[in-house]
């Protein structure tokens, strides 16, 4: 048996074939992914970056971690009587189809006591989870000095 295509019909299949074969992006997505600097005498340290949600559910981390720190937590600057405090928060949501971003100000990660020579290291990895699952990995850089 032989099928003919016509021009339209050609159009059509290789449309069908590209949208099969595009890849779609992945579900969480991290952008500007930068680790505070080094400072001497000083056990902590801050990453920033931004995420994006492209799945069309909310999307919910409750924690994050490093091999190069033994804790990592979710933190948010708070301003009282125009003085800023940094306090733990114990989840944030990204919703469906949204991004967000942790900045100097505002929501980041609190790295805090480095393992080895993770207090001045160039690169660190951070991983974020909901629960028990692993939801992203992503590699902060040293933001320029």
């Amino acid at each position: 048996m032989t099928i003919r295509l016509t021009t339209p019909g050609a159009l059509v299949l290789s449309f069908l074939v590209a949208a099969c074969s595009a890849e779609s992006p992945a579900p969480l997505v991290a952008s500007d992914v930068e680790l505070s600097a080094a400072r001497a005498g000083v056990p902590m340290r801050a990453a920033y970056l931004r995420l994006r949600n492209n799945t069309g559910k909310p999307v919910r981390i409750t924690s994050a971690s490093s091999p190069s720190f033994e804790r990592v937590e979710l933190h948010e600057t708070i301003f009282d009587n125009d003085v800023a405090r940094m306090r733990p928060v114990t989840s944030v949501v990204i919703e469906a189809n949204a991004e967000i971003s942790f900045e100097r100000g505002g929501m980041h990660l609190m790295l805090m006591r480095p393992v080895g020579d993770a207090a001045s290291a160039e690169r660190v990895r951070l991983d974020l989870f909901d629960g028990e699952r692993l939801l992203i990995s992503v590699t902060a850089m040293q933001e320029p000095r």
